[in-house]
Order: structure tokens, then C-alpha cells, then sequence
């Protein structure tokens, strides 16, 4: 399966029921279709072979729209509260972002920035698991990507990474990222 979760994914499975569907039925058929390949059960008709393919393909691709449907709600309830968390930082993070230019960073700002590396780590975290949208986690690295680029909030940020926290998340990750040319 896919390793990150997308949420448009579910419109893939109407073509990987039919393509299922025909490949599964010209298999059966070729293996029916000589009783000495089959002995040990011969249909005695194509549609009896069609029923026996049909249940079973619309099965698994069942199983996959109720897998997807259920990472969905995962994923849904993810953002809620991620999102949540951070429109409670918001204010406070922009306010890191306009203080005066090179003004070290106050105690209160840095206790902000604390949740703020902790909300972004906990979000690598699900994004690696395969439970938010590579979309929605490339959203969130650009906004991740504009605070890293003040100079104190940098600093802090390596330090807390260095220090062996935040699940493996890396600030080369940002790094990597382009911000969007703008529309014109």
C-alpha cells in the first residue's frame, strides 16, 4: 500500500474494481477453461465464474474504501486538533515574527516556540505514520518554513532538535521546500 495517506485517493477505486475485475476473470476463466487444471472445482458457465470472481474483487476493494473511509476520520480528527492548537499559537508566533529586528527572543516567546516546535514535530510524526495528506503536510511545512526563517527562532529550533527531541523532524525538511511563485 501507500506509505502517506491522500485523500483523494478514493476516486481510484471504481478502475481498481474493474481492472480487478477483468484480470481476476480472465485468470479464472484460462484456469477453468481446461477441467484438467481445475479439478478441483469446474463452473458450468461463464456466469457462474463471474459470480465467483465478482464476490471476492468487491471484497477487497470494499475492504479498501472502508480502509480509506476510516483513515479519513483519522485524518479529520488530526487536523481538527492540530489546527486547533495552532490558532491558539497564532497571535502569539506572529508576535515572535514582528518584534523588533534582532531583539532577542523574551522567555514567554520562547515557552510559545516550545509549542509551536512540539506541534510541528507532532505533526512529522502522523505524516510519517501515513495519516495526514501530503498536501496538507506541504501547507504546513511552508508556514513551518517562514518562521524558520528568523534568525532566533533558527537557533532555538536546532538547539531543541539537537537535543534529540521532536521525533526525528528536521529542519532540512524545510530547507528543501520552495515557497509558491505567486499567481499572476
Amino acid at each position: 500500500m501507500l506509505k502517506h495517506f491522500h485523500l483523494g485517493q478514493r476516486v481510484n477505486f471504481p478502475a481498481i474494481f474493474l481492472i480487478s475485475l477483468v484480470l481476476t476473470y480472465a485468470v479464472g476463466y484460462w484456469l477453468f477453461a481446461d477441467i484438467s487444471r481445475a479439478a478441483f472445482w469446474q463452473p458450468k458457465t461463464a456466469f457462474e465464474l463471474a459470480v465467483a470472481v465478482v464476490g471476492p474483487v468487491a471484497a477487497f476493494v470494499y475492504f479498501l474504501y472502508a480502509q480509506h473511509h476510516q483513515d479519513t476520520q483519522t485524518f479529520i480528527k488530526l487536523f481538527e486538533k492540530f489546527n486547533t492548537r495552532y490558532n491558539t499559537l497564532n497571535e502569539r508566533l506572529n508576535a515572535v515574527m514582528y518584534r523588533p529586528t534582532d531583539s532577542p527572543l523574551l522567555p514567554a516567546q520562547r515557552d510559545t516556540l516550545y509549542d509551536y516546535f512540539n506541534l510541528c514535530a507532532e505533526e512529522h510524526l502522523f505524516y510519517e505514520a501515513g495519516y495526514i495528506d501530503k498536501i496538507v503536510w506541504h501547507a504546513w511545512m511552508l508556514g513551518m518554513k517562514h518562521f524558520a526563517r528568523d534568525a532566533a527562532v533558527r537557533r532555538l529550533w536546532e538547539e531543541e532538535i539537537a537535543s534529540g527531541s521532536y521525533y526525528q523532524f528536521r529542519l532540512a525538511l524545510l530547507d528543501a521546500l520552495e515557497f509558491p511563485k505567486p499567481l499572476k
